[in-house]
């Protein structure tokens, strides 16, 4: 599928029981495909639903996920429904009146019959921007079950995990965790991470299948009108940024489902920070957290250099300086620096780290190219979307046969990463790599023999294998 760089891949896409794809634009489009790539349905929301804001949710036969009006600033949000096989819309919902939606790329979670969703309350909204707001509808009705607002803390993309027990855990931009009962949203336990009152990551956390949640983020002290700030953790080294922070802002943190006592935590690496959720899975018969990381690309400018310039000047320089080294070295462009590192989930010792080669440009692959083209389109039709802003990685996914798969945010290369031999190094023969030329916002899809990926603009690639 070819998105003709005005369609949008701001969510990945997903793979049912049967194979088939379903591949959503934030442009209004849900196109489901056969394992095979023949089209079975369309649908396009209408230009009063808006654009396509959350991922899409498969659950019990049905397809879930949400749009936001144009020119609502957020507020006017639709959660719909749709029948997985013929594609027929069952229904529209609207989300709470109190809330408004976090410009980035949420998800919609279903789970023992409750659709959870994440948003900005109006009237309560956090210390730092992001998502405080949870909400919880009817899976069969869409009528709203319950709401609550966090007490500290903000939710940059909402992706909760659901055990399966009634409950559910989440993890905010800071990684202050909390576990949740699925029922009426009250709480369970929340972990003893600080929330600094700053903003500090786009991460999250994911549930592992050993009753351990992993939370990847940065997090750090800052100091107020001279008042010392509490330690982020107990025994865990300092950071404040622009003045001492020797191991880097970046954190893990392992905590029990059950209670939520840290078992382990630790400073990411000193020269990359925790930008993205973390997977967990098995590779070679051991369970390791995989943490995309490093530093997320910059928003691309309509507008660059001094502004004693002509802005006629300037608007020149921003659309030409990604073709020319020259030009971004005199802006003072640096270089950013991203890696794939692979940890003991028991005990958070390093197994393995590979960065990619550093990035050179401003913004993400794909987004500054056409950035001018684009403005005419999202005028004509605010469905279109302009900018992607991918942060530095998609979320990795790991395969059976313990492969690290992951899009880069920034050069929009498709990595397959393997330590074959187990030395805890990875060589130039350990990783495989698809040049796409369009930065990545989401994950890949996976089924047995099935692996489906969309960057940012397009195309989406489906991958087939005849193995088990």
């Amino acid at each position: 599928l070819t998105s003709l760089y005005d369609e949008l891949f701001r969510h990945g896409p997903v793979i049912d029981g049967k194979k088939n794809i379903y591949a959503v634009t934030s442009a209004g489009w849900i196109r489901k495909f056969s394992p095979d790539g023949v089209v079975k349905w369309t649908w396009r929301s209408a230009s009063h639903e808006g654009k396509i804001v959350t991922s899409p949710f498969l659950y019990k036969g049905q397809l879930f996920l949400s749009s936001m009006g144009p020119g609502s600033m957020g507020l006017n949000i639709l959660l719909h429904c749709f029948d997985m096989e013929t594609g027929k819309h069952l229904w529209a919902k609207p989300g709470p009146k109190n809330g408004r939606m976090n410009h980035d790329s949420s998800t919609v979670h279903v789970a023992e019959g409750v659709v959870l969703g994440g948003l900005i309350n109006n009237f309560r909204p956090a210390v730092v921007d992001g998502n405080n707001l949870i909400f919880a509808m009817n899976a069969s009705s869409g009528d709203e079950l319950w709401q609550v607002t966090l007490d500290e803390g903000s939710i940059w993309n909402f992706m909760p995990s659901t055990p399966g027990d009634g409950t559910f855990f989440f993890s905010t931009n800071c990684g202050g965790t909390e576990r949740r009962h699925l029922s009426n949203g009250s709480l369970i336990w929340r972990g003893p991470v600080k929330e600094p009152g700053a903003w500090c990551s786009t991460g999250g956390g994911t549930l592992g299948p050993n009753g351990v949640y992993y939370a990847e983020t940065n997090n750090f002290k800052v100091p107020r009108h001279g008042v010392t700030a509490e330690p982020v953790l107990n025994n865990l080294a300092d950071c404040i940024p622009g003045y001492f922070c020797p191991q880097g802002m970046g954190l893990l943190v392992a905590y029990r489902a059950e209670d939520g006592e840290v078992l382990w935590k630790r400073r990411i690496h000193p020269d990359f920070g925790g930008w993205q959720y973390p997977t967990v899975g098995k590779i070679d018969g051991r369970l390791l957290v995989v943490a995309a990381i490093g530093t997320n690309p910059s928003l691309p400018e309509g507008f660059m250099g001094p502004r004693f310039l002509p802005q006629i000047v300037r608007e020149y320089i921003a659309r030409f300086q990604w073709r020319s080294a020259w030009l971004r070295w005199l802006l003072g462009v640096p270089k950013k620096r991203n890696a794939v590192a692979a940890y003991d989930a028991d005990t958070g010792a390093l197994v393995w780290l590979w960065e990619e080669p550093p990035w050179e440009y401003h913004a993400a692959a794909g987004d500054e190219e056409l950035l001018h083209a684009r403005f005419p389109r999202m005028l004509a039709d605010p469905r279109n979307e302009v900018v992607c802003g991918p942060d530095n990685w998609g979320i990795p996914a790991i395969t059976a046969d313990g492969t690290v798969i992951v899009g880069s945010g920034s050069s929009g290369n498709l990595y397959a990463i393997r330590d074959r031999d187990g030395d805890g190094s990875i060589s130039s023969s350990e990783v495989s790599t698809l040049e796409t030329h369009q930065a990545f916002l989401n994950g890949p899809a996976l089924a047995p023999g099935l692996m489906a990926v969309a960057p940012c603009w397009g195309k989406m690639y489906v991958f087939k294998s005849d193995s088990k």
